[in-house]
């Protein structure tokens, strides 16, 4: 109305101007470079619903525990749900993980891998999966849970994946497709 006034409500606790430089400061960031890919992360988060697959594997390590890796990925994933998932050497136990959590929460829109070590994956040394590839290029994604009785879920792959990890050893596959952010403390 002419004259009239427009309520945005209250002010809610988003992230603002003043206070992402703010903790950005005090993160333990090994290189500007880290610095940049931590905003980039935070920026593919809301943006995600835009690009079904083709976005990257968000891979923050560190140079010991307790760094700030954890407090780093809620950052980033700010409001939106996350999946918790174990990570494991075969993909099937992370896609029956996955699958369930998508029932029970079908807005999640981040996939976090936390503290993901090579001794996890068998013998292996280095960090691999398929199933996590997939979720990095595929535009579309498909999972069923060989154990459920639940039919498959096809939807577009509008996740983020995040993965962290003191070591950091990733497969080419994954480490070519990955934003890298490494924090060192002192």
């Amino acid at each position: 109305n002419a004259g009239g006034i427009l309520y945005l409500g209250p002010r809610t606790a988003t992230k603002d101007l003043e206070s992402i430089p703010r903790f950005l400061d005090v993160m333990p960031f090994d290189s500007e470079a880290s610095r940049t890919n931590a905003i980039a992360a935070l920026l593919t988060v809301p943006f995600r619903l835009q690009f079904p697959g083709g976005k990257p594997l968000v891979l923050v390590s560190a140079t010991k525990s307790h760094s700030g890796k954890g407090t780093l990925i809620e950052f980033v994933k700010g409001q939106c749900p996350k999946a918790e998932i174990l990570y494991e050497s075969t993909d099937w136990p992370m896609q029956r993980q996955l699958h369930e959590q998508l029932l029970q929460t079908p807005e999640i829109g981040v996939l976090s891998f936390d503290n993901v070590r090579t001794d996890s994956s068998g013998k292996a040394k280095i960090i691999r999966s398929a199933f996590l590839e997939g979720f990095v290029t595929n535009a579309e994604v498909v999972l069923s849970s060989a154990t459920s009785r639940n039919r498959p879920l096809r939807t577009a792959n509008t996740f983020v994946v995040m993965l962290n990890t003191n070591e950091g050893s990733l497969s080419p596959d994954l480490l070519n497709r990955s934003l890298p952010i490494r924090l060192t403390p002192t």
